[in-house]
C-alpha cells in the first residue's frame, strides 16, 4: 500500500492539532460539554478519513475496480454515522450539538486542505524520468504517420 498512504502522518497531525484547538474553542464558546462536542465532531472526521483511507488504499492494491464501489459504500457509511451521532447529541440535551457541527465542518475543511497542501507538495518534488533517447517528450505530440 505503500506510497498510497505517505499522506496520512502529515494529515494525522494536522487534525490532531485541530482537535485540540475545537475542544479549546468549544471549552470557552460552551464549557465542557462544547470542548468536547467540538473534539468529537473533528474526531469523527478525522477517524472516518483515515478508515477510508486505508479501506481505499487496501482496495487499490487488491484490484482497482475496487475503488469506486467501496469508496462510495465508505461515503455512505460516513454520512450514516455523523448523522446518527448527530442525532444523538441532538437529543442528549447538552448543549455540544452546535459545538460537533462546528467541528465537523472545521474536520472536513481542514482534512481537505491539508490534503491539498500535500499533494501540491508531493507534486512539486517529483521529477519527470527522463526518456531513454534523453529527449523530452512530456510536451510533444507524436507525429502522424502517413
Amino acid at each position: 500500500m505503500g506510497w498510497r498512504l505517505e499522506h496520512l502522518p502529515a494529515l494525522t497531525l494536522v487534525s490532531a492539532a485541530l482537535v485540540g484547538l475545537a475542544a479549546l474553542a468549544g471549552g470557552l464558546a460552551r464549557g465542557a460539554d462544547g470542548g468536547l462536542g467540538a473534539a468529537g465532531g473533528v474526531g469523527v472526521v478525522a477517524v472516518s478519513h483515515l478508515l477510508t483511507t486505508l479501506l481505499l488504499a487496501w482496495a487499490d492494491s487488491v484490484n482497482p475496480r475496487l475503488v469506486l464501489p467501496l469508496g462510495l459504500m465508505a461515503y455512505a457509511a460516513k454520512l450514516s454515522v455523523v448523522g446518527l451521532l448527530l442525532f444523538a447529541v441532538s437529543n442528549s440535551g447538552r448543549p455540544a450539538l452546535a459545538p460537533m457541527v462546528a467541528g465537523v465542518v472545521a474536520g472536513v475543511v481542514v482534512w481537505t486542505a491539508a490534503h491539498i497542501w500535500w499533494v501540491i507538495r508531493w507534486s512539486s518534488r517529483q521529477q519527470p524520468e527522463p526518456a531513454a533517447d534523453g529527449a523530452d517528450h512530456v510536451f510533444e505530440r507524436p507525429e502522424p504517420e502517413d
